[in-house]
């Protein structure tokens, strides 16, 4: 049975961070949610800790220096303990009820990479970022 875990690798992601988790906790198809800190310096850290304080499947792990996205990523690999896992950024530009339709996609296709894009596709966005 296929199981899934998101990472959210985040920077000094206070003004967002919590609302972020709040969405991808309402969607409730998560076997874990790994929150990976890049060493962040505003209150992130308590907000993530407060979350997997309340949450048994939200885990914090936070690394020791600040090395961008990509090792945040890396090391929240280790955590992974379920056969799908999606990237979900902290800074509200994605919509988690977007995993739940790749999710239900991938089981369908049980030897399918899904791969999501905010640039194409039938689905009406607004664009924050230019």
């Amino acid at each position: 049975m296929n199981n899934l875990s998101v990472i959210v690798p985040f920077y000094n992601e206070q003004n967002t961070l919590s609302k972020s988790i709040e969405r991808l906790l309402k969607q409730d198809i998560f076997n874990k949610i790994i929150l990976s800190d890049d060493n962040s310096s505003d209150n992130s850290p308590e907000i993530a800790q407060y979350y997997a304080s309340k949450h048994n499947h939200v885990e914090y792990i936070r690394s020791s220096s600040n090395l961008g996205k990509g090792s945040a990523i890396n090391v929240a690999k280790n955590y992974i303990e379920t056969t799908h896992v999606v990237i979900h950024d902290a800074d509200l530009e994605y919509f988690p009820e977007d995993i739940v339709e790749m999710f239900k996609t991938a089981d369908e296709h049980l030897d399918a990479m899904i791969l999501g894009s905010r640039f194409i596709g039938k689905k009406s966005r607004k664009n924050i970022y230019y």
